[in-house]
């Protein structure tokens, strides 16, 4: 288990990766047993001590961010909904497979 990085280093991060938060003062910090947590009324943030993943899920909206990796800098993975940012989507997949399919076959 890694050491806490604390709420000030957490939205640092968040920052970091264009995310508007709430001032620190509103928020309430919780940690336990190697997961730190950061709540208000808006949004809800996990983070595994250590820093070595971040979640930010927003109570009115259906969306969940979720960083992986940090670098020393950034996140090098960022997942919404569970989807890696800039991958392809199944429908982009099945797209381009139907586009080799009509060059292959006619």
């Amino acid at each position: 288990m890694g050491k806490y990085i604390g709420q000030r280093e957490i939205c640092k991060r968040l920052k970091t990766e264009n995310h508007q938060l709430p001032k620190l003062n509103d928020m309430i910090y919780t940690k336990y047993e190697g997961t730190e947590w950061l709540d208000d009324r808006y949004i809800h943030i996990t983070c595994q001590s250590g820093g070595d993943w971040l979640m930010i899920t927003y109570k009115n909206e259906k969306k969940t961010d979720l960083y992986v990796g940090y670098d020393g800098h950034k996140y090098v993975n960022h997942y919404i909904n569970g989807v890696l940012e800039g991958a392809p989507s199944p429908i982009q997949i099945l797209e381009k497979l139907e586009a080799m399919e009509r060059e292959l076959f006619g």
